[in-house]
């Protein structure tokens, strides 16, 4: 008990994230929630979901002079140097380069309905991720 009390004050300090993390092959679609991780070529390159920025893509129930947009905003991290983590505000089915990788944003869902609000927690981003 004392063990795992020490264990998770060391995690506090030093700043561990404890959300989940998936493994995740490169060129190859994978789904986060938001929080969740995925580490690419045995956790070299890790990709993280933080959260929906904007979401002002047209409902399914609604007529719209635009498709709108999602926007995520995302960490990419390559080996152990904090220094290297970017926050980046992706769009939907938008391709981006960062620390030797392309990432192309592929989904968002839930698709939003005129009468919902979508909740944080509820949402899931789709990526692939290239060397």
């Amino acid at each position: 008990m004392r063990q795992a009390f020490l264990i998770l004050c060391l995690g506090a300090v030093l700043g561990c994230d404890s959300s989940p993390i998936q493994p995740a092959p490169f060129d190859t679609e994978f789904t986060l929630a938001p929080g969740q991780s995925a580490s690419l070529d045995e956790g070299a390159v890790r990709l993280k979901f933080v959260e929906v920025v904007r979401d002002n893509r047209c409902p399914i129930n609604a007529i719209c002079v635009t498709a709108g947009e999602g926007v995520a905003r995302i960490e990419v991290s390559r080996g152990l140097d904090k220094h290297e983590t970017h926050e980046i505000a992706a769009q939907t089915t938008k391709t981006f380069a960062t620390l030797e990788v392309t990432v192309n944003f592929v989904n968002l869902q839930p698709y939003p309905v005129i009468t919902d609000a979508i909740p944080q927690a509820d949402y899931r981003a789709t990526f692939k991720v290239t060397r």
